[in-house]
């Protein structure tokens, strides 16, 4: 939701009046009764007329439950504040529906509760693009709101019972599953998100990234050819340098090159030749297209 969505919602909290503890009572009452198994179709209505009002009469203090949760929300979650409203609407018309008001207190504490589990319960399923299981989640939870700063992970463990290396583990996988989209926007306060700024070369913004992380997979793959290449086009390396430095004839290491680029060229394809010329500039005469196209002429 955007800023005027938050805008809208906040100004329709003012149009309904707070209900006093006697009125919420009675309202209590009132849906408790269109909720049993017999209730008449006037019952029924009257407890979703009563339910209507003690939720709007109470929005405030679910906006305000919200609005001390959204400290939680990192730069990059994909819920918004407004997302958290809905969240403690949603815990609110729980609480309405569930308030018994036979036990003696009020209906803004019962509530409460209702809209701060219905936040986090969002906070912890909804934010994270990889989800965690809840044992993880609920270790999380002690360890960033409970914990004193100063304690160590073995006091942490031995205070609430767990494994060290469990709390280990959890601690990591968090730290792995905090993706962030490319769309969001960036703390420049200019509106522009982080795709925009990535300052990539070309009509595809993410062309640049793609090209290295195929040049990488390829030299994970082919380690000693894509040294040659490297020799080759990167360092300025010529075939007579290069049978020297393999302790062969030029001839050979011209083959040994050729080779190279045909092996290549088997694993990733021809479009390999541009791939590797584009991310590995060439600083001698000869360019990378010279040497992966032309293997013959580099041996000769």
């Amino acid at each position: 939701m955007s800023d005027d969505a938050v805008g809208f919602i906040l100004t329709g909290l003012g149009r309904s009046s707070i209900p006093d503890r006697t009125e919420q009572l009675e309202l209590a009452r009132i849906i408790r009764a269109g909720l049993k198994p017999d209730a008449s179709k006037a019952e029924q209505r009257a407890g979703d007329k009563a339910r209507q009002r003690l939720v709007q009469g109470n929005s405030r203090l679910a906006v305000s439950i919200a609005r001390a949760m959204a400290r939680r929300l990192q730069h990059g979650s994909a819920m918004e504040f407004a997302d958290l409203i809905q969240e403690a609407m949603i815990g609110l018309n729980t609480a309405a529906l569930r308030f018994d008001p036979e036990r003696g207190f009020t209906f803004s504490t019962y509530a409460t509760w209702w809209c701060r589990q219905s936040c986090q319960r969002a906070l912890e399923t909804q934010s994270r693009t990889v989800r965690l299981p809840n044992s993880a989640l609920t270790m999380l939870r002690r360890w960033r709101y409970r914990k004193p700063i100063d304690q160590s992970i073995a006091a942490f463990a031995e205070e609430h019972g767990y494994r060290v290396d469990l709390v280990v583990r959890t601690l990591d996988a968090a730290a792995l599953t905090e993706v962030g989209s490319l769309d969001i926007r960036a703390l420049n306060g200019d509106g522009a998100s982080l795709l925009e700024l990535l300052a990539v070369d070309g009509d595809d913004p993410l062309a640049g990234m793609d090209e290295a992380s195929a040049v990488a997979e390829l030299e994970a793959l082919l380690p000693d050819e894509m040294a040659l290449l490297s020799l080759a086009v990167v360092d300025g390396v010529n075939t007579t340098q290069l049978g020297a430095l393999l302790d062969c004839s030029r001839s050979a290491a011209g083959k040994r090159l050729a080779m190279a680029r045909e092996r290549i060229a088997l694993v990733a394809g021809e479009e390999a030749r541009d791939l590797v010329a584009t991310t590995m500039p060439a600083t001698s005469p000869a360019s990378m297209h010279e040497v992966l196209a032309e293997p013959a002429a580099v041996a000769a």
